[in-house]
């Protein structure tokens, strides 16, 4: 990985890329979480091209662990109120994403 993680809006994040590119990208993870290996290397391509790129934890270090016998779905979207996996608001930092992308 070439990048670090950071703290940026209270929230822990994976940051890569040049901090002074016009172009930037905030990458969402899944219910696998930010720390998702192949999320990373994404992020990382994605920044090769010249992108700075940001991958926020909005999971709060609690991702979905599936592997886990003892794992409860349902418990696991319920402590996470704030994720919509449609819809998505990210208020916290000044973005709102009100419609699904085409």
């Amino acid at each position: 990985m070439s990048g670090n993680v950071e703290e940026i809006a209270g929230r822990q994040t994976y940051v890569t890329g040049h901090r002074d590119s016009h172009r930037a990208i905030l990458l969402i993870a899944d219910a696998f979480g930010y720390e998702a290996p192949n999320l990373r290397k994404l992020a990382d391509k994605v920044a090769d091209t010249g992108f700075f790129v940001v991958v926020p934890d909005f999971l709060f270090s609690d991702p979905a662990d599936v592997g886990n016998p003892n794992f409860d779905p349902e418990a696991w979207k319920n402590a996470h109120p704030s994720i919509c996996f449609v819809n998505v608001t990210l208020s916290h930092i000044g973005f709102c994403i009100r419609e699904p992308f085409p």
